[in-house]
């Protein structure tokens, strides 16, 4: 019983972060702004927490990102040997430029993030075995070229359960090779999901 209040409380911290960031991007849709906006939420690494907060929020600004290309949100995580105001005003000062990354850290004052890297085919070898047996597999990005890629791979190497999310409806191409992955898998499901900003001209 302790546990699952632990549990709720946890699950409630995320949601509050997420809505809190969810109702200033509404805020500021209201007003139809076209300029570029920056939010930035340096969140202080105090553990497990604090790392769930910082990937919810991420997502978030992944999200709204595709759907508001002006508005660039990020959740930077700062641990507590690096100077905060100076980690601020760094990423204020690269938001409108190529370093403006969604996965940044800040460690002893020193910037990090994730970046793309190049490895050599042959090592990818080693990663065949990452596929499990009777394991759940969530696809975001729909049943588009990328979504069915991944479906067929994962079901070419085990017997799994697949599911994809995506917005759009399946045409029907798509839907004919979905259904020759569902006689592959336990299970093979296809979401539909939207990320709807509601967004008002009136002024009070």
């Amino acid at each position: 019983m302790v546990q699952q209040k632990e549990f709720n409380l946890f699950d409630k911290k995320i949601e509050s972060c997420v809505l809190q960031m969810h109702y200033l991007t509404k805020a500021f849709m209201e007003y139809l702004i076209s300029n570029k906006i920056a939010i930035v939420n340096m969140v202080q690494k105090r553990g497990n927490d604090s790392c769930a907060k910082w990937n919810a929020i991420n997502g978030y600004g992944k999200s709204v990102k595709l759907e508001l290309p002006n508005l660039v949100m990020k959740s930077v995580m700062v641990d507590e040997n690096t100077d905060l105001i100076k980690a601020i005003k760094k990423e204020f000062s690269l938001y409108d430029s190529g370093s403006a990354m969604f996965d940044i850290r800040y460690t002893d004052n020193r910037r990090m993030m994730k970046v793309m890297q190049e490895i050599p085919v042959e090592k990818l070898r080693q990663y065949d075995s990452m596929v499990k047996a009777n394991s759940v597999y969530v696809i975001s990005g729909g049943a588009g070229g990328l979504g069915l890629l991944f479906a067929e791979y994962i079901s070419s190497k085990e017997i799994s359960t697949i599911c994809l999310l995506g917005r759009s409806a399946l045409s029907e191409e798509k839907r004919v090779e979905s259904v020759k992955l569902r006689r592959k898998v336990l299970m093979f499901n296809i979401f539909r999901w939207t990320l709807r900003i509601e967004v008002s001209s009136e002024r009070n």
